[in-house]
């Protein structure tokens, strides 16, 4: 897997959620299942996209707070996790906390950056109508063009500084698992599976929704964790 070619379609498809196509096709699911689709690893790649989907469809912004850059961090979580899948495969469930608690660290710095490319992103439209009011030429398409090419240079750069960092990171704890932990990693991982259908559900009043919502969590951990 060419890791600066996979990164740059992540960067691309990570402008679909505030800045262009709107298509949701920077949700965690889709993204990780086109992850899966050129690196080969379908199952495991939406395997993670679905487990971080339901943390992500159940975040809310409160107030002012800022929101969380989630479908990037997911993608890069996704690629950790298909990379040491097969490496931490007797402590599965070690990987998948470690990479789940990066991804919701990611998201927050995620969001910050995210922040930052807005302000950017303002005084250049601010530039753009001072030139207008001036009288001078200005052309609003290329602001654009600008201010969605350097969303997208940050999110590459933010995707391939994250995957080198966590890769790091897990290259050292693979030699310090305690072996016979295997029983409560694979525990913490029914605990993430739970923790996100619980968030999720709360969003929803109607019981409808819920119960939908809890058979389809249920079938999905039945065909990719049982069968």
């Amino acid at each position: 897997m060419n890791l600066f070619g996979i990164s740059a379609l992540l960067a691309a498809l990570g402008l679909d959620q505030r800045h262009a196509f709107q298509l949701a096709l920077s949700q965690p699911l889709v993204t990780c299942s086109i992850i899966g689709f050129f690196s080969g690893n379908f199952a495991d790649a939406m395997y993670f996209g679905l487990l971080i989907q339901l943390v992500w469809l159940g975040n809310l912004p409160v107030g002012a707070s800022t929101t969380p850059e989630g479908n990037i961090a997911s993608a890069t979580g996704c690629l950790l996790y298909i990379e040491y899948n097969e490496l931490f495969l007797p402590q599965s469930g070690f990987l998948i906390l470690v990479i789940y608690l990066y991804t919701v660290f990611l998201s927050f710095i995620g969001g910050q950056l995210y922040n930052s490319a807005r302000n950017l992103n303002i005084k250049l439209f601010d530039y753009a109508f001072k030139s207008i009011n001036d009288s001078r030429r200005a052309n609003i398409g290329k602001v654009i063009v600008v201010a969605l090419l350097i969303q997208f240079g940050l999110n590459w750069i933010f995707i391939i500084i994250s995957y080198f960092a966590g890769e790091q990171a897990l290259n050292q704890m693979h030699n310090l698992i305690p072996s016979g932990w295997k029983t409560i990693w694979s525990l913490a991982e029914w605990a993430i599976w739970g923790a996100g259908i619980g968030l999720v559900i709360s969003v929803y009043k109607s019981r409808k929704y819920k119960k939908l919502i809890a058979i389809v969590s249920i079938l999905s951990v039945f065909i990719f964790k049982i069968i």
